[in-house]
């Protein structure tokens, strides 16, 4: 099979060869070694970067280590079926294409961690959940279309203003706000932790003195206007367990009476005798999830659950029965099983960490911001923001479409105009244009939008392929490991079509 291919060793490989490659070994692993060549195979260089760290991975892995002499000859033939792989044509594939630079990427996350960085951001996190707050909003929904969040931008800012000139929070909250959770007690919320609420919305709550009005704050969802509350140390969380009797907040007086009777009958017996809650709770809660549990819920912290029930559930003692009261759900009654105060900061990093890399954190995005300033300054990069107006404000007045999608591509018209450089390198949109999808936005202002948000990613990410390859060139643990899957994936494709697949067809040869 490996007839055609040419194999040429650039030293000799003897013993006294061999033996100075095994010497220089523990020097060559921790850094990136000097581009010194052992072998070409097919007409491809052989590192000896590459060469010691598969040797020395492959004696960590066998019983019987082999000779340096016995291992140069099986990574020639190894080599050489990776050769063959490549004649085949595997490595054009799309699907291993994309499988390569998934991996390629996931390998290089670690190296463009700033550690510094995310851990400003778990002790910002850390420091704000040590405390609750007492939190009052206003929430305007933005809607669907560009015109309804302008006007629900218009709204927040309106109400906002008649509150700084002396109109009542509450009273407002009650005839405009859009949650329904907290409406109708004049936009309280009640006592919060950290990590339920988006980031800007935490943030601002918790830096708000008492009664002091914020600025407008954006959500994905919404505008918020919110108003500062008391704070007080953090109480930790709790385990409980409740009984409910439904009741809608429009009820009418003979359903409330009926309903409040029902949670009384139900409390003084449990009160009576406390072994009897969770078959109660199985048996008359009109919250049938946690019912058929006995009525337990999962361990929750401040402002996890609606108020009042969640005063309620922190208020009583360990092993107490509340006082029936109503939320805005219907009737309960709450015992408590169990408490625990704050984690610690060892314990809470690793959990605040799985919370940032989710994209709907938005600390997601300024972890991402600050790899592409850091990376910016690495690689002398830099966006072409007149140029980058200039588009934005040509495809607000005729929108997006196939012809403008066409003379994007094209290099002799606007494809030619440079959106960024990095170091010498100029990038132009055609580059962007010619591998992305096509577009169709009427709406001006959103194409203009969404035509500033795609250039400014396509930079991030060419970015952030600039330094994969940095880290290729100059990071021996970074290329050795990328070349060691890389070969790998094509063998085993190779071996599949050649080997195993061949011999499950071949019923005749078995």
């Amino acid at each position: 099979m490996f007839s055609s291919f040419f194999i040429e060793l650039k030293q000799t490989m003897n013993r006294k060869t061999i033996a100075a490659i095994a010497i220089t070994a523990a020097t060559a692993l921790t850094g990136m070694a000097k581009k010194e060549v052992v072998m070409t195979v097919n007409g491809e260089d052989v590192s000896r970067s590459e060469f010691e760290y598969l040797y020395h991975k492959n004696r960590q892995q066998q019983v019987e280590p082999q000779t340096l002499e016995d291992y140069a000859e099986m990574f020639k033939i190894y080599k050489l079926k990776v050769a063959d792989a490549h004649a085949k044509g595997i490595d054009t594939l799309a699907s291993f294409r994309k499988e390569m630079d998934q991996y390629k990427a996931d390998l290089a996350k670690p190296y463009m961690t700033d550690s510094i960085f995310l851990n400003s951001l778990v002790k910002e996190e850390y420091d704000r959940s040590r405390n609750e707050v007492e939190a009052y909003h206003i929430m305007i929904l933005k809607g669907n279309t560009p015109e309804s969040e302008r006007l629900a931008y218009a709204t927040a800012d309106s109400l906002r203003s008649a509150i700084i000139g002396g109109a009542d929070f509450g009273e407002l909250a009650k005839k405009y706000s859009t949650d329904r959770g907290s409406y109708l007690s004049g936009g309280r919320m009640g006592w919060i932790t950290t990590g339920r609420f988006p980031y800007a919305f935490e943030k601002m709550a918790f830096s708000l003195q008492p009664g002091e009005i914020s600025e407008i704050v954006e959500s994905a969802q919404a505008y918020h206007v919110l108003k500062g509350g008391r704070k007080r140390p953090a109480r930790g969380s709790v385990l409980t367990e409740h009984i409910m009797k439904m009741c809608r907040q429009d009820a009418t007086a003979e359903e409330e009476a009926a309903a409040k009777a029902a949670i009384d009958s139900i409390a003084k017996v449990v009160k009576a005798d406390p072994e009897k809650f969770e078959d109660l709770a199985r048996e008359l809660s009109d919250d049938k999830g946690s019912g058929r549990q006995g009525g337990r819920l999962q361990w929750f912290e401040a402002g996890m659950m609606v108020e009042p029930f969640d005063s309620a559930a922190f208020e009583i003692g360990i092993g107490e029965i509340s006082e029936p009261f109503r939320s805005q759900f219907g009737w309960h009654i709450v015992r408590k099983l169990d408490a625990r105060g704050l984690a610690t900061l060892d314990d809470m990093k690793p959990v605040l960490l799985q919370r940032f890399s989710s994209e709907q954190d938005e600390r997601n995005a300024l972890i991402r911001k600050n790899l592409i300033a850091n990376l910016g300054k690495k690689h002398k990069g830099s966006l072409s923001k007149a140029n980058i107006d200039m588009l934005c404000n040509g495809v607000a007045e005729t929108g997006i479409d196939s012809v403008w999608m066409v003379n994007a591509r094209n290099r002799a018209t606007i494809g030619n105009i440079e959106i960024a450089k990095i170091g010498k390198k100029s990038i132009c949109l055609a580059d962007w244009a010619e591998n992305a999808m096509p577009l169709n936005i009427t709406d001006g202002e959103t194409a203009c939008s969404r035509l500033r948000g795609i250039l400014e990613n396509f930079y991030d990410n060419s970015l952030i392929s600039t330094e994969e390859d940095w880290l290729y060139n100059n990071v021996a643990a970074y290329s050795n490991l990328l070349d060691e899957y890389r070969d790998g994936s094509l063998l085993y494709e190779a071996s599949l079509q050649e080997v195993w697949d061949r011999a499950g067809k071949d019923t005749e040869g078995l």
